[in-house]
């Protein structure tokens, strides 16, 4: 397994807290799998902004995943 998409559509911060501990776990079982950070319903607004926020102060590159 190469990407691992961890929620579809989901956004707040209580999906991004959710989602660190997720991708933490992940990981740690297999450091080579490129996790996907979901960016929300929409293609811009406040949860995009806040997603893309996230990503870029991930310790990690992350795949973000734009509807």
């Amino acid at each position: 397994m190469k990407y691992l998409a961890i929620g579809n559509e989901n956004h707040g911060s209580d999906y991004l807290e959710k989602f660190d501990i997720l991708r933490s776990d992940v990981t740690a079982l297999d450091p080579t799998i490129r996790v996907i950070l979901s960016a929300g319903p929409f293609a811009d607004g406040k949860a995009f902004t806040r997603a893309w926020e996230h990503a870029r102060l991930a310790p990690r590159s992350l795949v973000v995943d734009e509807h």
